[in-house]
């Protein structure tokens, strides 16, 4: 068996470290979906189509939900976008 160099070892953490990134994400975006839906806001599949529909949903909620649990779904949205940009 070949031993790895420092730089292969770097790279291979990388790509788990990415991994990784990519399955909290998918999880946090399936978590915001499934909340939001408990309140009758069904959202379609798919990150561009959450992207687009979340910052309506959000309004819509915020008219009849506590403050505190709008504020904490945004906050929500907001590391998810921060992960995306990132």
């Amino acid at each position: 068996m070949a031993v790895k160099t420092e730089v292969q070892q770097a790279m291979l953490a990388l790509h788990r470290m990415r991994e990784q990134l990519v399955k909290f994400r998918t999880m946090q975006s399936n978590a915001l979906r499934g909340l939001l839906t408990e309140y009758g806001e069904v959202m379609s599949k798919g990150r561009a189509k959450l992207d687009k529909e979340i910052p309506a949903v959000l309004e819509r909620i915020a008219e009849r939900l506590p403050a505190v649990l709008v504020d904490t779904l945004r906050d929500q949205w907001n590391g998810l976008e921060k992960l995306r940009k990132g």
